[in-house]
């Protein structure tokens, strides 16, 4: 009767419905929507949650990569050169490619006005994740919409200055 009183307890704790705080609601549903509230739970709880002020800067340019970073709110933008710059939306992933590869940051990122980002340690994100593999899955996934996105938007921007400078001739 001990056994089975335990085994109905953990069924009804695994049965119960995710609670998630509203900053943890607003992550799931602006990076996160593809995975199950329990294992994004999981995973968030890996996570630091990170204020900044305007001129922070996130990631610097040469400096080695060692946090996955998800922006939330706020302004956040990539400076390439001084006329050269990418603006970041809330739920993108900053230097996700970079973090991968142990890459060093090729530019800076900057905060351009209040807002937060979340962080996950990659060491610690992929111990988490290495008997997971399902969730390694998808988030493998979530970066590479993430890049496939960025690349496009790259593209159209590109695209935009090369028909501007064909036009000015």
């Amino acid at each position: 009767m001990a056994v089975n009183g335990v085994r109905i307890v953990a069924t009804a704790l695994e049965r119960r419905p995710v609670v998630l705080s509203e900053k943890e609601e607003q992550l799931h549903r602006i990076a996160f929507i593809s995975i199950e509230k329990k294992e994004f739970l999981k995973l968030v709880n890996l996570a630091r949650w990170v204020d900044y002020s305007p001129g922070d800067v996130i990631l610097e340019k040469g400096q080695p990569i060692s946090d996955v970073i998800v922006l939330i709110s706020g302004e956040i933008e990539a400076v390439l050169t001084s006329e050269t710059r990418m603006a970041f939306r809330p739920g993108q992933l900053i230097g996700d490619v970079s973090v991968y590869s142990g890459l060093a940051s090729p530019v800076d990122v900057v905060a351009r006005g209040y807002g937060t980002v979340v962080k996950w340690d990659w060491r610690q994100l992929v111990e988490f994740t290495g008997s997971r593999p399902e969730l390694r899955a998808k988030l493998l996934t979530l970066v590479s919409a993430d890049l496939a996105a960025k690349l496009r938007e790259i593209t159209l921007a590109v695209s935009g200055l090369v028909a501007e400078q064909s036009g000015a001739r």
